[in-house]
């Protein structure tokens, strides 16, 4: 009895990261609401049915269905709603102002999309350090200050859903590990060793160019890094309207519409081509066991890879047969953005390797 309750209480800490993860993704926080009726308390019981609409939508967004108008009523939105909290209030006569944070029931919002038949990524991402670095016509600023670019991304660790964000500290040793030069020119080293003081599996380099004068031409460009530092993609570059916004808010806009192209690339990540899986037995070289470890980490992360048997295993070399979707075109680049590469060798087999430093 006493082994069978201790195998329930390790049960129940190993699922309960789990279900922190899946609840943060199903967590919308600061939805803005600004209500008027015929009595303050009126004005809150309306502002708490829009801010749970208006958090199903900024869900579905999330999730990958933009649906701007679900075709549901409040009622069965509020079925969904697990709890939700008031961030801010004020109540003056008869309007009622604040920001509410809504936690949704995640098996009851799978059903609901189930019903419609909608396909959604609900898997939060590994965790991806952000790299803010404020741009302006006289310097780029990183590590020297805390600019309200910083400040902004820092506030988004705390509400972030799908992808997993952190911001480095700026102490001394990420000062000595990369400077603002090497982060925006996307330096692999400095990004990796970075990565590695963080246990982050990715990384972005976001620059904000700002001209406190011309806030209108506010601009923001993205770069992402896989745990190799090499980089995923082409960076995206788009412009911030700055109309009526404070610099904070145009900072927080900034920081919002980010994260949302940052959820978008992963929710792409993790579509799997359609078509039966291939089969390919490959060497592994590992010269150590560490590196071993690392290698299995990197396909692990990998959605096209769905499995790699052990074979055999001998000092230096690991026999693997590999399980993954899609082309060996899309497969080689999904291992080179991890820092491996796989290569056909001279007497028809296949090779993996670590990327030579």
């Amino acid at each position: 009895m006493r082994q069978l309750f201790i195998a329930f209480i390790c049960f129940l800490w190993i699922l309960s990261p789990a279900m922190a993860q899946e609840e943060a993704v199903y967590r919308i926080t600061d939805v803005p609401v600004d209500v008027s009726a015929e009595s303050a308390a009126a004005a809150r019981d309306q502002a708490i049915i829009q801010a749970q609409r208006a958090a199903f939508v900024e869900l579905l967004s999330r999730l990958g269905t933009e649906d701007r108008n679900p075709p549901t009523t409040d009622e069965t939105i509020a079925s969904l709603v697990q709890s939700f909290e008031v961030q801010k209030e004020h109540a003056l006569g008869v309007r009622y102002t604040g920001t509410i944070a809504i936690q949704f029931r995640p098996s009851s919002v799978k059903e609901l999309m189930d019903l419609w038949g909608k396909n959604v990524v609900d898997t939060r991402s590994p965790p991806l350090l952000v790299l803010p670095v404020m741009a302006s016509k006289d310097h780029d600023t990183l590590w020297e200050e805390n600019t309200l670019w910083r400040a902004a991304w820092a506030g988004a660790t705390k509400s972030a859903g799908l992808v997993s964000l952190i911001v480095p500290e700026g102490d001394m040793e990420d000062i000595t590990h990369i400077s603002t030069r090497e982060a925006v020119e996307g330096k692999a080293d400095p990004l990796m060793a970075l990565m590695q003081k963080y246990g982050a599996s990715q990384a972005c380099v976001a620059v904000l160019r700002y001209d406190p004068d011309h806030p209108d031409q506010t601009e923001v460009r993205l770069a992402r890094y896989s745990s190799g530092g090499v980089a995923q993609e082409a960076p995206s570059t788009w412009r911030v309207g700055g109309a009526g916004l404070t610099e904070e808010g145009l900072m927080q806009a900034a920081v919002k519409q980010s994260v949302k192209a940052l959820e978008q690339g992963w929710r792409q990540s993790q579509k799997l081509p359609s078509g039966a899986p291939v089969f390919l037995p490959v060497d592994v070289a590992v010269p150590t066991l560490a590196s071993w470890q690392q290698v299995q980490r990197s396909m692990g992360e990998i959605p096209l890879i769905t499995k790699a048997h052990v074979v055999t295993m001998t000092r230096g070399l690991v026999h693997i047969e590999l399980e993954f979707r899609g082309d060996l075109a899309t497969l080689q680049q999904a291992l080179a953005e991890k820092g491996l590469s796989l290569e056909q060798t001279t007497v028809g087999g296949w090779l993996m390797k670590e990327r030579v430093l």
